[in-house]
């Protein structure tokens, strides 16, 4: 695999990347199928959008050498990769499939379009994960869910338990839990491969803030004669919707869907109510808390969430 660098492309490029955008439209196939007239329409199109998105445009660099070049920009609830172009000599170097790799992990949501009939590129772009999103005249457009497909690959791969403070694992709390436990980094949960539902929502925090996705860590305890429970879980915003990423809490483990942040409140709030025997909603309180520091037990880590913003839970439920 050849070393390469991204930098932001400058005018000058804008001649090159021209020419990398019309080598990819006006191929063999478009030339048989269009009329002399819609390829110059094509081509003044593609002129006035690569002068206009210059700025937009990023510039693959192998050595000196310009190798290729790629924009992405904002489409539906994620970003559309439009027109990654790799120059003839430098293919078949790994180097398209390395920069959507990385697109994927900075990304909550990637787009790609390309032509029906381009089979090379969809079979790239579908053994990279990428899945039919809809259909449009000669093209298709097809989409990759990284929180989805990235993240919750991660998580899957965590099995419910703690690590104390001498670094030794547990699947299930031993004496003296509560000064023992030590809240794990996200490189540690993923080294350990265990963690607790505080964790977990660290390593969710984590990897899905590389994405620029906003999210919020809340955490619901319960305490009466009979019980004294705790569980922390992330909400992250897409869009206007807002969704409750789970792994800990095996039933309802995965990504769920929300209107409003109150739905999503209010839903989990009952389906934890009723994990709890006669439980009643008046004894469960919620706290929206900031990110923790990694070390802490689990004494100072309920503190943190105490010292956080409570959550009036009979105005959602």
């Amino acid at each position: 695999m050849l070393d390469y660098k991204i930098i932001n492309a400058k005018g000058k490029d804008i001649d090159l990347i021209i020419s990398m955008k019309l080598d990819t439209m006006l191929d063999d196939e478009m030339d048989k199928k269009l009329s002399q007239k819609e390829k110059e329409k094509i081509e003044n199109n593609i002129i006035i959008n690569v002068k206009q998105n210059i700025s937009n445009y990023k510039v693959i660099c192998v050595e000196d050498n310009i190798a290729g070049a790629y924009l992405l920009y904002e489409y539906e609830d994620g970003f559309m990769i439009d027109e990654l172009y790799i120059l003839p000599e430098f293919r078949n170097n790994e180097i398209g499939t390395n920069i959507v790799n990385d697109l994927k992990e900075t990304n909550a949501k990637l787009f790609v379009w390309v032509y029906k009939h381009n089979f090379r590129a969809l079979s790239f772009f579908e053994k990279l994960g990428f899945e039919k999103h809809s259909n449009s005249g000669k093209t298709i457009i097809l989409s990759f869910d990284s929180i989805k497909e990235i993240v919750l690959n991660k998580l899957n791969n965590i099995s419910l338990g703690y690590k104390d403070k001498n670094g030794c694992c547990y699947m299930s709390p031993q004496e003296n839990f509560r000064k023992e436990y030590h809240l794990q980094s996200p490189k540690d949960v993923l080294d350990s491969k265990v963690g607790l539902c505080f964790d977990q929502v660290e390593l969710e925090r984590d990897l899905i803030s590389k994405m620029n996705v906003d999210s919020r860590s809340y955490i619901m305890t319960y305490s009466d004669d009979q019980y004294e429970m705790a569980h922390a879980f992330l909400v992250y915003k897409i869009a206007n919707k807002y969704y409750w990423i789970e792994n800990s809490w095996v039933k309802y483990r995965g990504i769920h869907e929300y209107e409003t942040k109150d739905e999503l409140l209010k839903d989990i709030s009952k389906k934890y109510i009723n994990t709890i025997d006669n439980g009643k909603m008046k004894k469960l309180n919620m706290y929206q808390y900031k990110k923790p520091k990694f070390g802490i037990n689990y004494i100072s880590f309920l503190k943190n969430c105490f010292n956080g913003i409570e959550i009036d839970v009979s105005k959602i439920s």
